[in-house]
């Protein structure tokens, strides 16, 4: 099974349409429990009216909100900046609801905690709580047992060298995954909380 980091580094793909891009008008999240709350000068001083604001709305796929703090934690596992992680998260979102459908997808309890300890492994100082933590795990791991349910058995590839024959596996089911990833794309709505944008970032 190929890890979760190899196979989302392999979608990250230029999506097939272009999205929209949201209206001024759409809802931030903010929180003020006194937990996630900033207190600095900016605040005190009543300069920024978003001071408090640890929470918004990046995008909407499907009618389903990508959240800040789902893309700062994709940054921190996949290494890479805002733009780049908000477009992998996307595709990801898109790829598990389409695994979910697909009964052979789904997690035993002991395939949900492995997936979760390997990510724990990756990303050991990860600013996230447990729960995005599971999330993240669950959603990568059901699209990595979707993957080999649907497309692996597709790629037969004749070889002598084991080498070149992994090599040339890799490189076909890469090609099955992006084929999808832009089929999903196609069809999908993918509406994005920034004025400047009116598609995806170039990756």
């Amino acid at each position: 099974m190929l890890s979760s980091a190899l196979l989302l580094a392999a979608i990250a793909l230029p999506a097939a349409a272009a999205p929209r891009a949201f209206s001024a008008a759409e809802p931030v999240l903010s929180r003020h429990d006194g937990i996630h709350s900033r207190s600095d000068a900016s605040t005190k001083e009543g300069r920024s009216e978003d001071a408090n604001i640890v929470e918004r709305v990046l995008a909407v796929v499907a009618g389903r909100p990508v959240l800040l703090s789902e893309v700062r934690l994709a940054q921190q596992v996949r290494g890479e900046d805002a733009a780049p992680a908000l477009e992998a998260l996307i595709d990801e979102h898109l790829m598990f609801a389409e695994a979910l459908r697909l009964p052979q997808a789904a997690l035993t309890d002991a395939e949900e905690a492995k997936a979760l300890a390997s990510l724990k492994a990756r990303v050991p100082g990860a600013a996230a709580d447990a729960d995005a933590l599971r999330r993240m795990a669950r959603r990568q791991a059901t699209i990595l047992k979707y993957v080999d349910f649907r497309f692996r058995p597709q790629v037969r590839i004749t070889a002598e060298d084991p080498e070149e024959k992994a090599r040339l596996e890799a490189a076909e089911l890469d090609a099955r995954i992006e084929a999808w990833v832009k089929d999903l794309r196609a069809a999908a709505e993918v509406r994005y909380n920034d004025l400047n944008r009116t598609g995806p970032a170039s990756r």
